[in-house]
């Protein structure tokens, strides 16, 4: 099933990029995924992409799931180089959408974290802390304009979207500037219980395992 999978996802890079086209053919031929019929037909084309885009999209995917099975253990004797590199490119692919996945969820817990942070600032000290986070060099991209009419919620939007990694650090430096220590103190509070809440399940899990430890010795 992986190996149908396979073929069907890379079936334009196939069409493109495989070239050892009249072995593959041969055997396909030896192993009934195509007929005679189809053979002479396929192998009229003189173009290599033709050939498979033939291929491809007729006799090859009437054959159903053994058939692209089939087609795959020929192609991993014909074209080792070129499945390799297609199972690291989706390999990649797959680390690059779990990398952004975490990147994004960081993000969100940041604008959460800071927003709840901030929202306890006068709109006095809201608008010192706009011009005070302007003056920062690790936020260059953040317009006097546009931080002119931003509330809270677009302030923070655009603390993560210009400098995610740094907008707490950078938060905190401000507030101790505003001698708003108490909420930098908050940053510190918050993260503490969130590790607590982390670590509450952490006892249950270890009865069970000497639950389960204490009936093995039993048994």
């Amino acid at each position: 099933m992986e190996e149908e999978l396979f073929v069907d996802k890379h079936r334009v890079e196939l069409i493109r990029r495989v070239t050892n086209v009249a072995p593959i053919l041969e055997e396909l031929l030896k192993r009934d995924v195509i007929n005679q019929v189809n053979y002479d037909k396929i192998r009229a084309n003189h173009d290599s992409q033709e050939t498979m885009r033939a291929l491809l999209s007729g006799p090859l995917e009437s054959s159903g799931v053994r058939g692209k099975q089939i087609f795959y253990k020929i192609l991993e004797r014909n074209e080792p180089h070129l499945i390799d590199d297609l199972k690291r490119t989706e390999s990649e692919t797959v680390m690059d959408v779990k990398v952004m996945d975490t990147v994004q969820v960081g993000s969100m817990m940041d604008k959460k974290l800071l927003i709840e942070i901030l929202n306890d600032l006068s709109s006095e000290e809201f608008e010192k802390f706009k011009s005070l986070i302007e003056l920062e060099k690790d936020f260059p991209l953040i317009s006097r304009s546009r931080l002119d009419v931003a509330d809270m919620q677009e302030t923070v939007e655009l603390m993560v979207e210009t400098n995610s990694r740094e907008c707490v650090e950078v938060t905190k430096k401000v507030l101790k500037e505003m001698n708003r220590t108490d909420l930098v103190q908050r940053f510190s509070d918050i993260s503490s219980r969130t590790k607590e809440k982390h670590l509450e399940h952490r006892p249950t899990l270890i009865q069970r395992k000497n639950t389960l430890w204490m009936n093995t010795c039993l048994h």
